[in-house]
C-alpha cells in the first residue's frame, strides 16, 4: 500500500518482493504490505514521492578543489613571474624541448572548430585553452631556464616545490619529457624530501605516475622523517594514505621489483634454490586470499586474476629480497671470520719467538730474584733493630708534613672554586644562557671494538627499516585483491603500462639499425 494506493507485488524469492510505484503527487505516503484487505500485515513506514528532477544545464562547469587551484596558481606564478637574464640558449637542449612539445601544440584550429560546432562545453575549451597556453609558457619556460648558469629549470618556489613537483600534482603527463629533456633528474626532491612520484600519488594522476616509472623513476625512496611518520613514506604509502589502493598496489609492486633488479645486478648470489622458494611463497599467497569470502564471490575474474598475479610477482619479489639480506649478512660474517683466523695465522710465528725469549728471560730473572733476596734478608737481619727505630720516627714526620701541606691546599682550593663559581655564573649562566659546567661530563672514546659494534647495530637497524618497508609494499599489494575498484585501477594502470613499454621496445629496435650504420 502507497497511502491509499494498493499496487500488486510479485514474489522474487524469500523475504524477496518486487512491486511498480504507482503515480502519485510529491510527499511522504505510509507503505506497507497487504493481503488484499488494505489491513497492515508487515511495519509501517513512509515513503516518499519526490518531483521530477530538474536536469542541470550542460554548461555547468565542474568545481575544482582548492588545493587544485593552489596548484595551477603556483604553476603560473611560476611561469610568468621568472625573471632570468637573456643568455645564449643552448640550441641542442631547445631543440630536444621544442621536439618533445610537438604533440598537443597544434591544437589552436582544433578548438576553433569545436567552438564553432559546439561539440564541446564551454568548461572543455577553457580547459583545452588553458592546456595550449600551458604548453606554450611551459616551452618558453624551459628554453630560457636551460641557458641559465647554476639550477636552471631545477630552480624551486618559495614554498620549496620545483616545476616537476607542480606538473606532477597537477596532472600534467605531457610536461614530464621536455622536463626531462630539459635536464631536469626525475627522482628531484624538494624541501621536505617528496619526489614528482609522491605528489603524483598524493592526488591520484595515474597517467603522470605511468609517465615517471617509465622514465626511470624509483618507487620506493622515502620522505623526510616527521612527527606522524618516523621513518619516512614511500609513493606507495602515500597513495595509500590519500585512498588510492590501486595506486598503491601498483606502486607497491613496481618498488619491489626495482629493489630486486638492483639486487640481482649488484651481487649474482641467489640460485635456483632461491627463485624456487620464493616461487611457493607467492602461490601460497595467492592461494590464501583466493580462499577469502570477498574474492570467492567475484563472478568476474578478468581483474581477479591480474590482481592475484601481482600477489604473487610481490610475494616472490620480497622472498628473492629478503634472502638477498641473509645472504649478505652471512656472507659479512664468514669474511669477518676468515680475516681474523688470517690475523691469527700471520702472528702465529712472532707469538711464539716471544714466548721463547720471554720465557728464557724470566729463568734467568728469577735466579737473579732469589739471589738478590738472599743477601737483603742477611744485611737486614744485621741492621734491623735501629733501622727499625729510623723508619718509625721518618714516619711519623712524614704524617705531620703530609697533614701541614694538605690543610694548606684545602685553604687554597676554597678560593680557587669559588673564583670559578663566580665566572661561571657570570660567563657561561647569565652573558652566554648556557648551562654550567656543573654536571659536564667528558665524551667516552670509542675503541675499535665498539665502532664494529656500532656498525653492526647501524646495519641491523636499517634492515629492520627496510624489511618493513617490504612488507608493507607486500601488503599493500594483497588489500588491492580486496577491493573491486582498486582492482580495476590497477588493471587498468598495468594495461597502459605495458603499451609504453612495447613502445619503447619498438623505438629502441627501430634505432639499432641507425646505430649500425
Amino acid at each position: 500500500m502507497f497511502g491509499e494506493v494498493e499496487a500488486r507485488a510479485e514474489i522474487l524469492g524469500s523475504n524477496v518482493l518486487r512491486c511498480m510505484c504507482p503515480p502519485h503527487p510529491a510527499g511522504n505516503v505510509p507503505f506497507y504490505i497487504t493481503c488484499n484487505d488494505r489491513t497492515a500485515c508487515s511495519e509501517i513506514r513512509d515513503f516518499e514521492f519526490r518531483g521530477k528532477a530538474q536536469t542541470a544545464p550542460s554548461t555547468t562547469e565542474k568545481e575544482l578543489r582548492p588545493e587544485d587551484l593552489l596548484l595551477q596558481l603556483k604553476f603560473v606564478r611560476m611561469l610568468c613571474s621568472d625573471e632570468v637574464p637573456r643568455q645564449a640558449v643552448n640550441e641542442a637542449i631547445a631543440n630536444k624541448i621544442r621536439n618533445s612539445f610537438k604533440k598537443g601544440l597544434e591544437q589552436w584550429d582544433d578548438i576553433a572548430a569545436a567552438i564553432k560546432d559546439k561539440s564541446r562545453t564551454t568548461h572543455e575549451i577553457k580547459d583545452s585553452i588553458f592546456d595550449v597556453f600551458s604548453r606554450l609558457k611551459l616551452q618558453e619556460w624551459l628554453i630560457r631556464r636551460a641557458g641559465q648558469d647554476g639550477k636552471g629549470p631545477s630552480v624551486c618556489d618559495k614554498e620549496g616545490q620545483g616545476m616537476i613537483h607542480i606538473v606532477s600534482a597537477l596532472g600534467f603527463d605531457w610536461a614530464i619529457p621536455p622536463l626531462l629533456a630539459a635536464g631536469v633528474l626525475v627522482n628531484f626532491r624538494d624541501l621536505h624530501g617528496w619526489t614528482a612520484l609522491h605528489w603524483a600519488a598524493h592526488f591520484g594522476r595515474e597517467d603522470v605516475i605511468l609517465a615517471l616509472i617509465g622514465a626511470k623513476a624509483v618507487p620506493e625512496l622515502l620522505t623526510d622523517p616527521t612527527p606522524a611518520y618516523p621513518n619516512g613514506q614511500t609513493a606507495a604509502d602515500v597513495a595509500s594514505c590519500r585512498g588510492y589502493p590501486g595506486i598503491a598496489g601498483y606502486l607497491a609492486e613496481a618498488s619491489l621489483e626495482h629493489h630486486l633488479s638492483v639486487l640481482t645486478l649488484k651481487d649474482g648470489s641467489l640460485n635456483e634454490i632461491h627463485y624456487t622458494n620464493a616461487s611457493l611463497a607467492g602461490e601460497s599467497a595467492a592461494s590464501r586470499l583466493l580462499s577469502g569470502e570477498d574474492v570467492q564471490c567475484v563472478t568476474d575474474d578478468t581483474f581477479l586474476k591480474q590482481s592475484l598475479s601481482a600477489v604473487r610477482r610481490a610475494t616472490q619479489a620480497a622472498a628473492l629480497i629478503q634472502s638477498a639480506f641473509r645472504e649478505f649478512t652471512f656472507r659479512r660474517k664468514q669474511e669477518e671470520e676468515e680475516a681474523r683466523l688470517q690475523d691469527i695465522n700471520s702472528d702465529n710465528v712472532e707469538y711464539l719467538m716471544a714466548a721463547e725469549k720471554i720465557q728464557k728471560a724470566y729463568r734467568g730473572h728469577k735466579i737473579k730474584k732469589q739471589n738478590s733476596a738472599a743477601t737483603k734478608i742477611q744485611s737486614k737481619f744485621r741492621g734491623w733493630k735501629g733501622r727499625h727505630e729510623f723508619l718509625q720516627t721518618r714516619q711519623r714526620i712524614i704524617k705531620i708534613q703530609a697533614i701541614v701541606r694538605g690543610y694548606q691546599a684545602r685553604r687554597q682550593y676554597r678560593k680557587i672554586l669559588w673564583s670559578v663559581g663566580v665566572l661561571e655564573k657570570v660567563v657561561l649562566r647569565w652573558h652566554r644562557g648556557r648551562h654550567g659546567l656543573r654536571g659536564f661530563q667528558a665524551e667516552e672514546k670509542m675503541v675499535e671494538g665498539d665502532e664494529v659494534a656500532a656498525d653492526d647495530e647501524f646495519l641491523q637497524e636499517g634492515r629492520k627499516q627496510k624489511e618493513h618497508v617490504i612488507e608493507s609494499a607486500v601488503q599493500r599489494v594483497q588489500d588491492m585483491v580486496h577491493d573491486p575498484e582498486a582492482r580495476a585501477q590497477y588493471a587498468r594502470m598495468r594495461a597502459v603500462s605495458q603499451q609504453i613499454q612495447t613502445k619503447q621496445d619498438d623505438d629502441f629496435q627501430n634505432l639499432k639499425p641507425l646505430a649500425s650504420v
